[in-house]
């Protein structure tokens, strides 16, 4: 639905469908996580959580940071300036600090460093916050460009 909000280009650029699957993907993964934890699912059904969680992780910040650069060179004005609102502008701690550092790198960090459930919980919790202040920050950066004929 985004895709087709006419007049706001940074919601246009073509990376964003995939950005939105990678960071439900990254919500999915938590939402395992948190339900292994629980107890709610077999902790040996869903070995392959935590190797896949790295790997999503990774694959969402290769598709932020590309997100961001394909709007920065973006020809519309709308979508530049969206993206240095996200990267510089009004929205750019919520960018940074929300999705980026405890959102991406912290989930993945602490995957790799430790196998506490604790901390794994806390882990899939914060890759759940930081995929929707992802989509909250993305929504909040558009502009709107009018269209001229």
């Amino acid at each position: 639905l985004l895709t087709q909000a006419v007049g706001i280009s940074l919601w246009n650029t073509a990376l964003i469908p995939l950005l939105w699957i990678m960071s439900g993907m990254a919500s999915s993964i938590g939402c395992i996580e948190l339900f292994m934890i629980m107890k709610w699912i077999d902790p040996d059904t869903v070995r392959w959580s935590r190797r896949t969680s790295f790997w999503v992780e990774v694959a969402e910040l290769f598709t932020i940071f590309a997100f961001v650069h394909v709007a920065l060179g973006s020809t519309l004005a709308g979508a530049r300036a969206g993206a240095e609102a996200l990267i510089s502008g009004p929205h750019a701690v919520m960018f940074w600090v929300g999705v980026i550092i405890l959102g991406s790198v912290v989930p993945l960090l602490l995957n790799l460093l430790t196998r506490s459930h604790k901390i794994l919980a806390c882990s899939a919790i914060l890759g759940i916050i930081g995929a929707l202040l992802l989509r909250a920050s993305i929504l909040f950066s558009g502009y709107y460009d009018p269209i001229m004929f």
